[in-house]
């Protein structure tokens, strides 16, 4: 109690009328949100969620929180509920990339992979070296039993970012599956 007199005490002596202002609530919802990422970062889903849903009731309709709130949804197995989170968020922010990308997602572990497909180009038709759309383009043909079409999406993705885990995964799996080539460098003597 006297550091918090002595501070208040030194405080108004350096002639400040008043306390800044500063948005407690905003605040908490930011604190809320990054524990909850770190949260299902490190596999603890429902203690994500929890984190998520306190900071939904303080503001309900934050955009990351919505967006991070259907992804953990995803992961854990509910894909119906993930999916209709991610529809009404597309629906309010057409230009969320995480939203489109996770709606497409959905799709495909639900086996929707025409629609999956289908959202994931229209996420490449913005923007045609998305790594995360070639990826999970990839992924649909690779399932559907279309490996020539997914090793050719999956080339795409990994020049465009060399470092998505699920593109090098698919391309060693690909690889394997075609079994091994020859290849002849250098001329004949």
């Amino acid at each position: 109690l006297s550091m918090v007199v002595v501070g208040a005490s030194s405080y108004f002596k350096l002639g400040v009328d008043r306390l800044p202002s500063v948005d407690l609530p905003t605040v908490s919802v930011r604190s809320l949100y990054r524990l909850a990422v770190l949260a299902s970062w490190n596999d603890q889903l429902d203690s994500a969620l929890a984190l998520l849903h306190r900071a939904r009731a303080v503001e309900p309709d934050d955009p990351d929180v919505r967006a991070t709130e259907a992804q953990v949804l995803a992961w854990q197995g509910h894909l119906s509920e993930s999916l209709a989170r991610y529809d009404s968020l597309i629906v309010e922010f057409p230009e969320r990339h995480d939203a489109m990308i996770g709606r497409a997602r959905v799709l495909a572990w639900q086996g929707r992979y025409a629609a999956a497909d289908s959202a994931y180009a229209l996420v490449l038709y913005e923007n045609p070296r998305d790594a995360e759309a070639l990826t999970g383009r990839a992924q649909v043909a690779h399932w559907t039993g279309h490996d020539g079409r997914a090793a050719d999406y999956t080339a795409r993705a990994l020049a465009a970012d060399s470092t998505i885990r699920d593109a090098r995964a698919l391309d060693r799996e690909l690889r394997a599956a075609r079994g091994p080539r020859l290849e002849v460098t250098g001329g004949w003597n």
